[in-house]
């Protein structure tokens, strides 16, 4: 994927104080999700990104992805900063989760 703006990987379906990245997603699933918003500029960004707070970005399926599966690997071209359980984790190149 190219341009992405968001890669959250997901055990439940939201986070943030009320964002749904991956509405569909839930914990006593066999599975993990991950959002991807990609191929847009700042303006398509901004004007998706408030859909997440209701569920309502996935609609925009050029621009947003969600993916299922047991075991999930984001790789970055280079390296991010992340959050995982609401701690910040630096210069981080790749995440793996694993339900």
């Amino acid at each position: 994927f190219k341009k992405v703006w968001r890669a959250p990987v997901m055990n439940g379906y939201y986070y943030g104080g009320g964002m749904w990245p991956a509405p569909e997603q839930r914990r006593e699933s066999d599975t993990i999700s991950v959002m991807l918003f990609h191929k847009m500029g700042k303006l398509g960004a901004l004007m998706t990104f408030p859909g997440i707070f209701k569920g309502t970005h996935v609609k925009k399926k050029k621009h947003v992805v969600v993916l299922s599966g047991k075991e999930i690997t984001v790789k970055y071209s280079s390296p991010r900063s992340v959050q995982v359980d609401g701690e910040t984790i630096l210069e981080v190149s790749e995440i793996y989760a694993k339900k």
